[in-house]
């Protein structure tokens, strides 16, 4: 079941990833088929800050990252063609660029470039004059998955990169690193973890309402 609409919640952790003290206080709204989502983090004395706009049922959703004041603003969006999304970059304000990206090539890539398509693909940077710290995603989520107050905020449910993997004893149970077509997740949620550092959103990046199913599962972490 995804997180009922008409509800704001708010969370504080404290996790170490190879000693590194990151704390995090995220504040998720949802309101129908729209959702908002603020991330104040502090990575080892660095400021960090991420924002996620999903509207309409992640037919588009909008991604701020800012790392000690270096931001960028990156937007993922469907098209007509199911097969291919389009994502659209701006660099502290600057003229925006629109890429086009193979959705279905976005569960084999390492990085979101690869699945970048079109004449322009090697003008695509998701980092800009940013300095990420180095976050793994999956190894974030494995700090903070078992944590109290993680799991009340999450209500006990995976988050979208997390799959629908076993019932087990523990609060998400295993995840399985694949995306395949059919499910209840957006292809957002999948290229935004592929972006530096922004495992801090993924992190808490609920379920789709299941309103449409036309997405990919990002089964990762």
């Amino acid at each position: 079941m995804a997180i009922n609409a008409g509800s704001t919640q708010s969370v504080d952790l404290h996790v170490e990833l190879d000693s590194l003290p990151i704390s995090v206080a995220a504040t998720t709204t949802i309101r129908e088929f729209d959702a908002a989502t603020f991330i104040e983090a502090n990575v080892d004395g660095r400021s960090i800050r991420r924002r996620r706009f999903a509207i309409d049922d992640e037919k588009v959703v909008h991604v701020h990252i800012e790392d000690d004041g270096q931001n960028v603003d990156i937007t993922f969006a469907d098209t007509d063609d199911e097969d291919i999304g389009q994502i659209t970059i701006s660099h502290g304000g600057a003229q925006p660029k629109t890429f086009k990206v193979d959705i279905n090539g976005i569960g084999s890539s390492q990085e979101l470039k690869d699945a970048i398509i079109g004449s322009n693909a090697d003008e695509f940077d998701v980092v800009g004059d940013r300095e990420p710290p180095s976050i793994d995603p999956f190894a974030l989520f494995e700090a903070a998955r078992n944590q109290p107050e993680y799991a009340v905020f999450m209500r006990n449910e995976r988050p979208d990169i997390a799959g629908n993997a076993s019932e087990t004893t523990d609060a998400f149970g295993p995840y399985v690193p694949l995306i395949e077509k059919g499910g209840d997740k957006s292809w957002k949620c999948a290229a935004a973890c592929l972006i530096p550092a922004c495992g801090l959103l993924c992190l808490f990046w609920f379920k789709r309402s299941k309103k449409k199913s036309t997405g990919l599962v990002a089964r990762d972490i």
